[in-house]
């Protein structure tokens, strides 16, 4: 079992009635060492797989009670983390990502939720060999959600399709080739007290 340790900060502003915004900060999350793995397959980050600083900004337009239109850029700092970063088995880059979201509540009771998510690519065609046990270079999603409050809770239903993409290798990682897509159903349940 992996213990780790990292902190986030974040804070909101209502600078015009239709116009609030937010920012955060996420800490590197630093993770012990994972056991058998400091001789090989993480001998460059000494057994580590840690997760990466987070910096993020966004703004949200509310044009009524029904609408809400937010847009919002995060910034993951992948290559200074061991494990993923740069020198490191993966060998990834940082990655900026732009989310769209729309959120209209058709009732009361109930909203529907679009949105799109691009990204750079942060692995490169050199690393295919390791990034095959990532199975994560896609960096386009489309989001459909659906949200009902119960009267004991609120219900959170979404469906998020990560966009096929496909790598094929060059240099040391010449032949192997990567290619996939992700499919992502969520069931939430909220409850405020």
């Amino acid at each position: 079992m992996g213990i780790g340790y990292g902190y986030a900060l974040g804070a909101t502003w209502q600078f015009l009635p239709q116009w609030p915004a937010g920012a955060s900060y996420i800490s590197e999350t630093t993770f012990s060492k994972l056991k058998g793995y400091e001789d090989d397959f993480l001998a460059s980050s000494k057994g580590r797989l840690n997760l990466p600083m987070r910096i993020g900004a966004g703004l949200t337009y509310q044009p009524n009670e029904q609408l809400k239109v937010g847009f919002d850029i995060l910034r993951i700092n992948w290559q200074d983390i061991a494990g993923f970063g740069q020198g490191t088995a993966f060998n990834w880059d940082d990655q900026t990502v732009y989310r769209l979201g729309v959120d209209y509540k058709a009732n009361a009771v109930s909203s529907v939720r679009v949105g799109y998510s691009h990204a750079n690519s942060f692995s490169n065609t050199d690393n295919t060999n390791a990034n095959l046990y990532t199975n994560a270079i896609t960096h386009k999603a489309i989001t459909v959600g659906y949200g009902h409050r119960l009267p004991f809770a609120d219900l959170n239903l979404a469906y998020e399709y990560d966009l096929s993409a496909s790598e094929k290798g060059t240099g040391p990682s010449v032949g192997t080739n990567l290619k996939n897509e992700n499919h992502t159903l969520t069931f939430g349940l909220a409850k405020s007290f």
